[in-house]
This record gives C-alpha cells, sequence and structure tokens, in this order.
C-alpha cells in the first residue's frame, strides 16, 4: 500500500509541476519596442507560436513596421495609442513577385489581423509595394484593438 500511495504522491507532484510550467508559459508578456518588421514567413509562425503558448504581446515601441504588425493577430495583445503601425503589401526585397503569390501572401497576412483591419488592409494597404500606409495605436484601438495600460 505504501508502494501506491508514494506512486500516487509523485504522479500528483508531477501533475503540479507541469500545471506549474504552463502557467508560467501562459504568464510569459513579450514586449515589441520599435520594430521595423522582417521575413513575412517567419513573423507569421511566430506569431502561431505565441497564440500557441497563450503568450501576452504588448506593442510599446514608437513604431511597428511591416511585417511587425502581424502582431496584431495574437489573440492576447495591447497597444498604444502612439505608436505608429506601418502597413504594406506582400513584396520580395530582390524581384518582382507573381500575382497568384501576390493575392496568397496577402491573404495570409489578412488572416493575421483583426477582421476591420484584414478588410483594410485587402481594399487599400496590400496594395502599397514602397513605403507605408501608416495608422496610430489609437486609429486601432478605436477599431476593438485593446489598449496597453
Amino acid at each position: 500500500m505504501t508502494g501506491i500511495v508514494s506512486t500516487l504522491a509523485l504522479l500528483l507532484t508531477l501533475c503540479a509541476g507541469a500545471a506549474l510550467a504552463q502557467a508560467q508559459i501562459t504568464a510569459t508578456v513579450h514586449v515589441i519596442g520599435n520594430d521595423d518588421g522582417g521575413p513575412l514567413r517567419q513573423r507569421l509562425a511566430e506569431v502561431q507560436r505565441l497564440n500557441a503558448r497563450g503568450a501576452r504581446v504588448e506593442i510599446r515601441g514608437a513604431h511597428c513596421h511591416s511585417a511587425c504588425t502581424l502582431y496584431l493577430g495574437v489573440r492576447n495583445l495591447c497597444i498604444l495609442p502612439q505608436t505608429e503601425f506601418g502597413f504594406h503589401g506582400p513584396v520580395y526585397p530582390d524581384r518582382p513577385m507573381a500575382r497568384e503569390r501576390f493575392d496568397h501572401w496577402s491573404r495570409a497576412m489578412a488572416a493575421h489581423y483583426p477582421p476591420p483591419v484584414a478588410g483594410w488592409f485587402m481594399t487599400t494597404a496590400r496594395h502599397v509595394a514602397s513605403g507605408y500606409v501608416a495608422l496610430r495605436g489609437e486609429a486601432l484601438i478605436g477599431l476593438g484593438i485593446p489598449r496597453c495600460r
């Protein structure tokens, strides 16, 4: 009987440890400062990982441009009203993009934005190939994205 009790105690300890580890992962906060963007595929994968872990993302920099804007697809997110978000469509840095690839990557990006932002992106920002269309966090907060406190 003592062996069964010891085994149960060990299992309960392991389960409690696993629950605590999950709570610590869920409580992870990623603060985004000034972010100029980067490779689209990598940022999409990062947003998926953050959502899978339940991580919180706080965009607190002066600017969040290009692929950085995909963080708007993180479910546990907040932004500052003064942050400038710079949007543009998908581009290859070294060659033209075929129309079907442009449409594919535009849809992939839009799928990571909240619906009001996604609609605006598909009608307006995705057609910008050089520079950015800038929106302040204040405008995005007006569309329902939570404000950081």
